[in-house]
C-alpha cells in the first residue's frame, strides 16, 4: 500500500493538531492511497478516505464507542485501517494498533490492560473468541460512503491521547508490554511516499506524530 506525501498541503504552520490535518484534506480530489493486494489495485483520494472516515465515525458513535474508549486495530495494511484511524480521531476514541503477526496471547494481554470497547481485525487474523467479548468487526466489511455525514466531533484538550503503541518485551510464557502514548497536539511529521504490501508492517500508520 502506498501512502502519498502530505506536502500537497504546504501550510504546516496552520496545523495545530490532527483534527486540523484531517479537515485540511477532506475536500481534496488528489490521490492519497494506492493499494495493491497482489491481485487487484485500488486508488483512493483524500476526499474518499475522509468520507469513509466520517461514515465509520458515526457508526462507532452509534455503537457506543465514545471519547476515551479504546479501539484495538489488529490487522494487516489495508485502506480501511486509514479511514478507521481518522474516524477514531474525530470522536476521541484511542487507537491501539497491534501487528497482525502478534500472538493471540499478547493480544489478550493488551486487551486486559486497555479494556477496549472494540477490536478491528484484518483478513489475515482469525475472529477472536473472548470470555467477556468486546465488539469485533472486520475492517474489510466496513462500508464506503459517497456523501457527507455529520459527525459528533469530540472537544479536544492538550492532554488527549490519540494512540497507544504497545511493544512486546516477551520472552517466555508471560508476555510483557510497554506502552507509549501519542497525543492529539503532537508535532506532525509528514514523510515522502512509502510503499507497503498488505502483509508488511501490520500496524503502520501513515503519518507519524512526535513530541
Amino acid at each position: 500500500m502506498k501512502i502519498l506525501a502530505h506536502d500537497r498541503f504546504p501550510h504546516l504552520s496552520t496545523r495545530r493538531n490532527l483534527l486540523d490535518l484531517f479537515r485540511e484534506f477532506t475536500e481534496s480530489s488528489v490521490e492519497f492511497i494506492h493499494y495493491d493486494n497482489g491481485y487487484r489495485t485500488w486508488k483512493y483520494t483524500y476526499r474518499q478516505v475522509a468520507l469513509a472516515a466520517n461514515h465509520f465515525a458515526l457508526r462507532l458513535f452509534e455503537s457506543g464507542v465514545h471519547q476515551g474508549d479504546k479501539v484495538i486495530f489488529w490487522s494487516e495494511n489495508r485502506p480501511e485501517w486509514v479511514a478507521a484511524f481518522w474516524a477514531c480521531v474525530q470522536i476521541g476514541a484511542i487507537v491501539v494498533p497491534i501487528d497482525y503477526r502478534t500472538s493471540l496471547t499478547f493480544l489478550r494481554h493488551v486487551q486486559e490492560i486497555v479494556d477496549a470497547r472494540l477490536i478491528l481485525i484484518g483478513e489475515e487474523v482469525p475472529m477472536v473468541p473472548w470470555v467477556s467479548q468486546p465488539l469485533v468487526w472486520r475492517l474489510a466489511e466496513l462500508q464506503s460512503a459517497t456523501k457527507d455525514q455529520e459527525v459528533p466531533i469530540s472537544p479536544i484538550n492538550e492532554d488527549d491521547v490519540v494512540e497507544i503503541v504497545f511493544t512486546s518485551g516477551a520472552t517466555g510464557a508471560t508476555p510483557k508490554a510497554s506502552r507509549s502514548p501519542i497525543g492529539i497536539f503532537s508535532r506532525i511529521m509528514c514523510h515522502r511516499p512509502v510503499s507497503f504490501s498488505p502483509t508488511g508492517n501490520g500496524s503502520a500508520p501513515y503519518c507519524h506524530s512526535a513530541f
